[in-house]
Parts: structure tokens; C-alpha cells; sequence
């Protein structure tokens, strides 16, 4: 089980103490390019498992900036690769998964 309440509000409060949070490289690109919340439900998280799940996989993360700037700026782009030498022997079902967590659009991205 993994969970964070580091930045938790309670559902009833009127506004967010933070507009935007998250780690660099395991938050979902609509969290750090939102100007504000929206109030709606968020499907962010499949998205942090996501990475979490590529951590665990290829063991480092997907995106290869040496700053906190590079990792945001490629996390906000969605712009990293599977390494072809590990997915060729990798279960299809797996790799699918893991596409469809860390798929850049949220409407398209699965849910829990």
C-alpha cells in the first residue's frame, strides 16, 4: 500500500492550501500544468502508480533530467520511452498496463 496525506485537505473545505503538488517525475502532467483545481475527480494517481510500477520494473525512473527543471519540464510533456531491450521480454499484458497508466491524457488514461 503506498499513500501520502502529506498535502490531504478535508473534502468540505472551501480552497486548497496548495495548488499544485506532487514529486517531480511521479506526477501526472495535469496536476503540474493546472493554473488551478477544477473540483473534479482526479484520476492522477493511476498515473503516480504508474511510475511507480516502472520504477519497479526497469529500476529508475523514466525521465533523465539531472535538475529538478529538466525532470518537471519532461514529466509536463509526458516525454520518456520503455527501454526496447527489457520490454521485448517483458509480459504484453504488463506493458500494457503500464501504457495505459501513464497515458499523457487523462481522458484517456484508465482508472482505479
Amino acid at each position: 500500500m503506498l499513500a501520502d496525506f502529506g498535502l490531504a485537505t478535508p473534502e468540505s473545505a472551501t480552497s486548497y492550501i496548495y495548488v499544485r503538488c506532487g514529486t517531480p517525475g511521479f506526477a501526472a502532467p495535469e496536476i503540474l500544468t493546472s493554473k488551478s483545481s477544477s473540483g473534479q475527480k482526479c484520476i492522477s494517481d493511476v498515473f503516480s502508480v504508474g511510475i511507480v510500477a516502472y520504477f519497479m520494473v526497469f529500476r529508475r525512473i523514466p525521465y533523465r533530467g539531472t535538475t529538478v527543471a529538466d525532470i518537471s519540464k519532461q514529466n509536463r510533456k509526458c516525454d520518456f520511452e520503455f527501454p526496447q531491450n527489457i520490454t521485448e521480454k517483458m509480459d504484453p499484458f504488463l506493458i500494457d498496463l503500464m501504457l495505459r497508466m501513464v497515458e499523457s491524457d487523462p481522458k484517456k488514461r484508465i482508472n482505479a
